[in-house]
């Protein structure tokens, strides 16, 4: 996402730093881009060494049937961070 830089937008007419502001603040709601197939690619790889869906181990660790260690903590935040993305996004549109 492009930045502000408050010395940049000192040197720019009315009219520029109001469409500049406006374009900043009309991208902070754009959907994430990159984020959520980070997330998925990260997501997949601990799929794989716990040879179990996200889904599946959420359940499980729910049920008390999955211990926590690290990457079951990790695996959780990723979902939770992933979820709330997915989520933000469909808001956006």
């Amino acid at each position: 996402m492009a930045s502000l830089i408050p010395a940049e937008l000192e040197n720019l007419s009315a009219d520029e730093r109001a469409r500049r502001v406006s374009e900043f603040v009309a991208k902070r709601h754009d959907p994430p881009n990159g984020e959520i197939a980070a997330l998925e690619t990260e997501l997949a790889e601990l799929e794989k060494s716990y040879d179990m869906p996200s889904d599946t181990m959420r359940s499980e660790y729910a049920a008390g049937r999955v211990r926590e260690n690290a990457d079951i903590c990790r695996w959780l935040m990723l979902l939770r961070v992933r979820d709330s993305l997915v989520t933000r996004g469909r808001s956006a549109s």
